[in-house]
């Protein structure tokens, strides 16, 4: 359940755009540089999120919109 919440934490640096390079994001959100890690890997492979990373910018973004949502949402009729 922790990895769903950090990985919202993620999504919302970056949406905002303020995620620096990957140390810097782990440095941000206070994780350690393998978790950062792992959170990305998870996010990108079972979340399927369309995670890049600009080196121009040095941030990561997604390269389509969209949202994450993690949670039960009923279907509304």
């Amino acid at each position: 359940m922790k990895k769903l919440e950090y990985s919202k934490q993620l999504d919302q640096h970056i949406k905002e755009g303020t995620t620096g390079s990957l140390e810097e994001l782990a440095e941000n959100c206070g994780y350690t540089f393998s978790l950062t890690t792992d959170l990305l890997v998870f996010m990108i492979e079972h979340l399927n999120c369309p995670i890049r990373y600009s080196k121009e910018s040095r941030t990561y973004y997604y390269d389509s919109e969209g949202d994450l949502r993690i949670g039960f949402y009923p279907i509304e009729e």
